[in-house]
């Protein structure tokens, strides 16, 4: 979790970190709506595909979308203080 403090301290950095989990979160869940609404044979588990795609993705050209204000992460690491 991350205490007010160093949310305080590091904003921009917390900001970047919570931006970039929450756009990984939304392709996992698009992956995982890929594979209910296709029947397909794919060999590779929906993790690889997630990380397939996700280590072709450009940091400094893509366009990520900022998490709405209620959206707290999967990851505990990454909540704030007041969530």
């Amino acid at each position: 979790m991350i205490n007010e403090k160093d949310y305080e301290k590091f904003k921009e950095m917390y900001d970047y970190k919570r931006k970039i989990e929450y756009n990984k979160e939304k392709i996992k869940k698009r992956i995982d709506k890929m594979y209910e609404e296709f029947e397909f044979n794919i060999m590779e588990t929906k993790e690889e595909v997630f990380e397939h795609f996700w280590e072709n993705v450009n940091l400094n050209r893509a366009k990520l979308d900022e998490p709405p204000v209620e959206w707290k992460p999967m990851d505990k690491k990454l909540r704030l203080w007041n969530e």
